[in-house]
C-alpha cells in the first residue's frame, strides 16, 4: 500500500477473514478498508490457506483482468 499510494497510484484494500483467523493486531490501514474494489489495481489481504475460499466467494470477475 505504501508504494501504490507513493506512485499516486489508486486502490483499495479489502480484508479477506475467514472466522477464526489469524492475528489482528495490524491496525495500520483499518480506516481505508471497504468491500468495493472499483480499480484495476487492489489490495486484497488473504492468508494464503484462504486463497481458493477467497477465489469461489468473491467470484471469478473480481480476479480478471486486474491486478490483486
Amino acid at each position: 500500500c505504501r508504494l501504490l499510494d507513493e506512485n499516486n497510484e489508486e486502490h483499495v484494500i479489502k480484508d479477506f477473514f475467514v472466522p477464526p483467523g489469524g492475528s489482528r493486531t495490524n491496525d495500520t490501514y483499518d480506516d481505508r478498508l471497504t468491500d468495493k474494489l472499483p480499480y484495476d489495481v487492489n489490495i486484497i489481504h488473504v492468508n494464503a490457506s484462504e486463497m481458493m475460499v477467497a477465489y469461489v466467494s468473491m467470484g471469478k470477475q473480481v480476479w480478471d483482468y486486474r491486478y490483486n
